[in-house]
């Protein structure tokens, strides 16, 4: 017997953003009657972008701060979700340098 794929395959660009020993977080809520989570600043690559240009334009989207500087690749997962129809794989950046305020984000 063999297991059904999902039906879609998303990539993620994730960045760890530290600050002396913090962490940036952001706060993420995937619908209405879930808890929300803790996460790092990230999103979905559209299609044909590239990875690094879908981190900038997710950490802006998710802090206000403008990435300057991507330092490496700090690791890559498989979030399979199967049940949900859906794999993922997530390319989590290490940021050097950023400029900018942090903001929260609308609802």
């Amino acid at each position: 017997m063999s297991e059904e794929l999902p039906q879609s395959t998303y990539l993620i660009s994730a960045a760890i953003v530290r600050r002396g020993e913090e962490v940036l977080l952001v706060r993420q809520q995937s619908t209405p009657d879930e808890a929300p989570i803790w996460a790092l600043p990230a999103g979905r690559n559209e299609p044909g972008e590239i990875l690094p240009d879908a981190l900038i334009h997710a950490c802006r989207e998710d802090t206000g701060l403008e990435i300057a500087d991507i330092r490496r690749l700090a690791y890559v997962t498989q979030l399979d979700e199967h049940e949900n129809g859906f794999l993922a794989v997530a390319f989590v950046f290490e940021v050097d340098r950023w400029e900018g305020e942090l903001h929260q984000p609308g609802p």
